[in-house]
């Protein structure tokens, strides 16, 4: 089934879906530029969860050569 698009007046890259009454993007350029922002968001999330990780890592390497210092201090 093809859809039926109204242009909406005075916004030349939206138009309306006539079946659902949703307004649509038709600008490609947009669409494609929103789904590369998009994409580099996602990217930059999982990169960041993953520094997280890597310092909470570091972290952990840390107090255990801090408690092994701590333990041959004692003796």
């Amino acid at each position: 089934m093809k859809e039926r698009l109204i242009r909406v007046e005075n916004e030349p890259g939206l138009a309306r879906d006539e079946k659902t009454g949703a307004i649509v993007n038709t600008n490609v350029s947009e669409i494609k530029a929103a789904r590369e922002r998009k994409a580099r968001q996602k990217q930059e999330r999982e990169e960041l969860e993953m520094l997280k990780s890597d310092v909470n890592e570091i972290k952990s390497i840390l107090n255990v050569i801090v408690d092994k210092l701590n333990a041959s201090d004692r003796r």
